[in-house]
């Protein structure tokens, strides 16, 4: 018995673009990608979705929503912010990495990326007050 063959064994056959097949990649990997590019900045979190959301839209787990058009995709994102850094400093790095990031792994140009800033969450403990 011989060993199976390699695919960089194999012969290579040069097929045009246009019967190569067609690559379609769903909203959903594009919610996710943007998801967790924007949780890959210091300081921001992921909003999970609503239950109401969920319902009125079955599989959406992420805090993002993705539109694939003809020529682009637009992107909504909900994100928490730490408190006290600089939202409009925050809110642009995510946008560049989101931007970033859905065309560096799917190959589509992004057009809109919408921030909704839903929470401003502490990382410092709350003073004691005295009454």
């Amino acid at each position: 018995m011989s060993a199976p063959e390699l695919a960089s064994d194999a012969p290579t056959v040069d097929v045009p673009p246009e019967d190569r097949g067609v690559t379609e990649i769903s909203e959903k990997v594009v919610e996710r990608i943007a998801a967790r590019a924007a949780s890959g900045i210091d300081g921001v979190s992921a909003v999970p979705t609503s239950a109401i959301r969920r319902f009125l839209r079955p599989g959406a787990e992420h805090a993002a929503e993705a539109a694939i058009g003809t020529n682009s995709v637009s992107v909504e994102l909900h994100v928490s912010v730490e408190y006290p850094r600089p939202i409009p400093a925050v809110t642009d790095a995510v946008r560049q990495r989101v931007r970033e990031q859905i065309e560096q792994l799917t190959g589509m140009s992004v057009g809109v990326v919408a921030i909704t800033v839903a929470g401003l969450p502490s990382s410092r403990a709350p003073r004691a007050r005295v009454l």
